[in-house]
């Protein structure tokens, strides 16, 4: 269910991210597509094609296909990142469209059929804000503005955990909306039937996402200071090899590493291994489902104790295994 609340501007304007990306579509050639974004559509046709184009000395991105079918929405999104908080502006022109004339940006898209909308209508003369979830629309909200045609505006939306911020030239367009649906989710363009929209730039600034293994790993390194652990890795299955590979890791530089006879035995259903030397104490231990089944392996590097046995050394372990995999439901949670 949406709440609609009053608009906190400072609460907007306060947050600060860490990275951006900027897509300047006047850059490219005439006849050109984008780079890393994928078309798609929701509702009835086919998918849209969206090319550079150049229109009064100026060159822009357009969806070309301008199918008056009602329900028609084709969507353009970036296909290279997944975005949870952040602040996105696209720069627009509405320059036709008999049966519609709008644009707008979908974000914390799943697919082409579930993600939030943020979108203007000079038909219309309003901003809406609504979701579509497997292709179904929710009951949009947001006020009547003017919304004049053949001029450049800037549609931007602010996504700050559940609260989303929706502006339209700079000015806030809707109250603060808080929202549970989705928490994190591409980004892209969108337009719907036969309108005619020009698109310049698309800027994204945003808190880089941190996939759930990786979080986990970080996790875990803090929540047991006291297990003297030196480093945690996850190996999880890859298609078409029997070694799994590392998916997460506390140096980087493990990262898609793949396994060796442990790793491989502890997939198929060994229940671990144990390895020590004057420096090194290694544990290597499944971590299983909520169905009970191996899903990934977990290794974990430690400080070994004077005289420390491997019964010890599991000791320190199975608490963190258990918390590992109170959190996780499978190895697609894992590698999301």
């Amino acid at each position: 269910m949406l709440k609609v609340i009053l608009p906190v501007l400072l609460f907007a304007g306060a947050t600060t991210f860490a990275a951006e990306r900027h897509f300047d579509f006047t850059q490219l050639p005439v006849g050109a597509s984008p780079t890393n974004f994928v078309s798609g559509l929701t509702g009835n046709g086919a998918p849209g094609t969206w090319k550079i184009i150049e229109r009064d000395g100026k060159r822009a991105l357009t969806q070309m296909d301008l199918d008056p079918t009602d329900e028609h929405f084709p969507v353009l999104l970036l296909d290279d990142e997944i975005f949870s908080d952040f602040s996105a502006t696209i720069h627009f022109k509405i320059v036709g469209g008999e049966k519609e004339q709008m644009a707008g940006i979908a974000f914390r898209a799943k697919d082409e059929r579930t993600y939030y909308v943020l979108r203007v209508s000079a038909l219309g003369n309003n901003v809406r804000f609504y979701k579509f979830l497997g292709g179904l629309r929710s009951t949009p909200i947001g006020p009547e503005i003017k919304v004049s045609r053949d001029e450049w505006h800037a549609l931007g939306v602010q996504c700050d955990g559940n609260k989303i911020f929706c502006f339209l030239d700079g000015k806030q367009a809707i109250p603060m909306i808080t929202d549970t649906s989705f928490i994190k989710g591409k980004i892209g363009l969108l337009t719907k039937s036969d309108a005619q929209v020009l698109f310049s730039d698309l800027h994204i600034d945003y808190t880089p996402h941190l996939p759930f293994a990786q979080g986990l790993v970080k996790d875990m390194m803090e929540q047991f200071p006291k297990k003297k652990l030196l480093g945690i890795k996850i190996y999880a299955p890859q298609s078409g090899s029997e070694k799994p590979r590392v998916i997460a890791a506390t140096d980087s530089k493990d990262m898609n590493a793949e396994g060796g006879d442990f790793e491989i035995k502890t997939l198929k259903g060994a229940n671990g291994f144990f390895t020590k030397s004057k420096s090194l104490v290694e544990l290597t231990l499944p971590l299983r489902d909520r169905n009970g089944e191996v899903a990934a392996v977990v290794k974990f590097a430690m400080k070994p104790f004077p005289g420390e046995t491997q019964e010890a050394a599991w000791g320190r372990c199975k608490p963190i295994q258990a918390a590992m995999e109170d959190r996780m439901q499978s190895v697609n949670n894992l590698r999301e």
